[in-house]
């Protein structure tokens, strides 16, 4: 966990389109262009370097939701709109309707005003949105997050 400075989307992206022109740019040069440490840039392209597309696909009828940009596999069950179960719990709903809708925690919490790992506890069901967040993730989802009986 790093201790520094929060992530920096902006940054990361071009440290990411100027490693992609395969110029040959030290993590040297790569800083001095984005006025940052050329150990920003290390460790930008340590976190970022092995991202690639993944499909997600649905738990029940394997079709693909989405695919995202990600350096592991690991995403956990989902659902796609068509098999959510009744059931479901608030974090199955919310992150089949963030995944439906092609979005990153991180994209989801910009567009929410909410912190992405928030977001991932509630994903996981770890805590319950406030009434408020709740609003926030509605503006942004849509009012299918909540179980209509």
């Amino acid at each position: 966990m790093s201790r520094g400075r929060p992530p920096n989307p902006q940054r990361h992206r071009l440290i990411a389109q100027l490693r992609a022109l395969g110029l040959g740019l030290t993590h040297q040069q790569i800083g001095k262009q984005l006025g940052v440490s050329h150990q920003s840039v290390q460790q930008t392209l340590q976190r970022t370097g092995n991202a690639r597309l993944v499909p997600i696909r649905c738990r029940k009828c394997e079709t693909i939701i989405t695919r995202l940009r990600t350096v592991r596999d690991h995403n956990g069950p989902v659902y796609c709109l068509d098999c959510l179960p009744g059931d479901a719990t608030f974090g199955q709903r919310l992150k089949t309707q963030r995944l439906a809708k092609g979005l990153t925690l991180m994209a989801l919490g910009e567009g929410a005003g909410i912190a992405w790992n928030l977001l991932s506890k509630y994903e996981r069901d770890l805590v319950e949105p406030k009434c408020y967040s709740l609003i926030k993730l509605i503006r942004v989802l849509g009012v299918a997050l909540m179980a209509v009986e």
